[in-house]
């Protein structure tokens, strides 16, 4: 759910006005115009057309102002068929909508980002466990490896990259956490955003603030 799948569904797949929005948006670095592939592909063009190959999500606006949808918008596929199928159970429409929820939450987190609200700090040990995070669950996140491989990028476009130098131990229940904590530390970040249970348990880290993305994003609004 990176930006340019955004650029992608509100413009209709239109790789110019995609084009120029992001340009326009003071979010474009030197990078995007770059020669980056073997044959001659240039960066931004590469990113424009791995986008357009796996979006087929388009917005539509509702067709009357009385439809008691509770979203902010309406989405359909281009070939005209609803998002969700008729045929889910009360229980699977309940955990798809809920999953949905969690993806634009924290789709609005990282726009928020790449808007420069706030500065992304990575290490090669946490994109890596994030990767493989999003690997873990194509169907519930809907995503292959291709899309995955495509927020990789993204993130690697927009992050700042650190290389912790201090081993941390502090997170008993999976050690994995402890990544997270030295790349924070080491980026001298302000806060750490997560939904891991056992990183949220700690409240804080030597004075870095450990919030979900719903709390972040509140933060964000209201500054």
């Amino acid at each position: 759910m990176g930006l340019w799948f955004y650029l992608a569904s509100w413009t209709g797949g239109d790789p110019d006005r995609m084009d120029r929005l992001f340009r326009d948006s003071g979010l474009m670095r030197g990078k995007w115009d770059k020669v980056h592939f073997a044959n001659g592909a240039k960066y931004g063009e590469v990113c424009l057309s791995r986008t357009l190959l796996q979006v087929n999500d388009y917005y539509s606006p509702p067709a009357k102002e009385s439809e008691s949808d509770d979203s902010a918008f309406a989405w359909a596929h281009s070939d005209g068929e609803p998002a969700v199928k008729s045929n889910l159970t009360a229980a699977d429409t309940t955990d798809v909508r809920a999953v949905e929820d969690a993806k634009r939450l924290a789709s609005k987190v990282v726009v928020k980002g790449f808007s420069s609200d706030y500065q992304t700090i990575v290490s090669v040990a946490t994109l890596t466990e994030f990767r493989e995070t999003l690997l873990k669950y194509p169907d519930r996140l809907g995503l292959d490896e291709d899309d995955v491989q495509q927020e990789i990028e993204t993130i690697r476009y927009f992050a700042e990259f650190v290389d912790p130098a201090e081993d941390i131990t502090a997170v008993e229940a999976d050690p994995d956490d402890d990544h997270l904590l030295e790349a924070a530390v080491a980026g001298n970040v302000d806060y750490i955003v997560s939904g891991d249970q056992h990183l949220l348990d700690l409240g804080s880290f030597r004075s870095i603030d450990i919030v979900d993305p719903r709390m972040f994003y509140e933060h964000l609004e209201a500054a």
